[in-house]
């Protein structure tokens, strides 16, 4: 039974999902992330951790970049992304600075962001969002990891979007981690199964999956089928660089399991659906 609950406000987190899912798509972004002597990380694919490497790298993304976005284009966000940014971290308890509005305070700022040998002409008034940025920078990076919890709370629902980050990362693995790396002597030649799932581990899987076989729909909850057997399955298999991120775990009945066995990464695309149309 599920016995902690959290309270999710879900501000931004679409937009977010979207930058996520684009962002597998370039394998370099996995780059962002230091795997290479990064211990704690490398290990987290090995052993299931609650907050996973898929937990880890939505926050690295985010935090790339959109504060990359703020750095190069202040100009588009300092008419209202002040002003919206205060309703939304104010509804998740995080402080932040006010933005200077009166001309004492823009000229302020400007003095704060110039240099010694330039003039007022020349001072692009964007600069005064990014100081105001990195003034509250704290404070952003409390709220984009909250933020990253809820955007994973989505796309973990996602085996698709699962199944492309598993191949994605089994890709950067394989090709781009250096053979003398922190990273690849943790990982070795492949990741090893695991000996034990964690409980939280299967539980989270059983209930995303609603007790079911994703491939063949087979109910897996004993409340219809009294022979149960279920199998957490690697989306992408460990004989193919797959981890044991929970991001790469599904529900299959037995059957299932041993057609897919060691094949290509497959999920299931089977969803069950609220109502029937």
């Amino acid at each position: 039974m599920l016995n902690a609950y959290r309270d999710f406000l879900f501000q931004d987190i679409y937009k977010f999902a979207a930058l996520v899912e684009d962002c597998v798509d370039d394998p370099t972004t996995f780059l962002e992330l230091g795997i290479e002597d990064n211990e704690s990380l490398v290990r987290s694919l090995v052993k299931p951790q609650k907050v996973s490497f898929l937990h880890q790298y939505i926050f690295v993304m985010i935090q790339v970049w959109q504060s990359r976005d703020y750095r190069k284009n202040p100009d588009s966000y300092e008419d209202t992304e002040p002003s919206r940014l205060r309703l939304v971290f104010e509804e998740y308890g995080i402080p932040l600075t006010p933005y200077p509005l009166d001309d004492n305070e823009v000229s302020e700022a400007l003095d704060d962001t110039r240099d010694e040998d330039e003039d007022d002409a020349e001072v692009d008034t964007g600069q005064i969002f990014y100081g105001w940025f990195l003034e509250n920078e704290a404070s952003f990076l409390w709220y984009w990891a909250q933020v990253a919890d809820e955007v994973f709370h989505i796309v973990f629902a996602n085996r698709r979007f699962l199944q492309r980050f598993g191949s994605a990362l089994a890709d950067y693995l394989e090709t781009e981690l250096s053979v003398d790396s922190v990273g690849r002597a943790i990982l070795g030649s492949k990741i090893k199964r695991l000996g034990r799932c964690p409980g939280w581990l299967k539980t989270a899987v059983f209930h995303r999956d609603h007790g079911r076989c994703v491939f063949c729909m087979r109910d897996l909850s004993a409340l219809i089928a009294t022979d149960r057997r279920l199998h957490l399955d690697h989306i992408v298999p460990l004989n193919r660089g797959g981890s044991n991120d929970p991001s790469n775990f599904q529900l299959l009945c037995e059957g299932c399991n041993l057609q897919k066995s060691d094949g290509p990464a497959r999920a299931g695309r089977l969803y069950i659906p609220w109502w029937d149309y």
